[in-house]
């Protein structure tokens, strides 16, 4: 069951990038592959399957930062609350 602060959509692109980039490390052990599902190779003027995993996965990591910032900055403000009451209860 996913947690109702949670964003499906963006947990499937997650899962889906992961496990293409299991998939594409490992063509390199398969023989007779379409030529649009490795990498251009240097000098190419084409965009293979495999080129387009990581800029993906580095989207996916941008558009979660947001929301983990949001949870760190609420836990830093009690944490810092918590903090300032102690202060005040122990000094004289």
């Amino acid at each position: 069951m996913i947690p109702k602060n949670r964003i499906a959509s963006i947990d499937i692109l997650r899962a889906l990038t992961m496990y293409f980039m299991i998939f594409v490390n490992d063509l390199w052990t398969l023989r007779d592959i379409p030529e649009w599902l490795g990498h251009a190779a240097r000098g190419e003027d084409r965009l293979g399957f495999a080129d387009i995993i990581f800029p993906l996965f580095l989207f996916i990591v941008g558009l979660s930062i947001p929301f983990a910032s949001k949870h760190v900055v609420k836990r830093a403000i009690l944490i810092f609350r918590s903090f300032n009451t102690f202060l005040l209860e122990v000094s004289p």
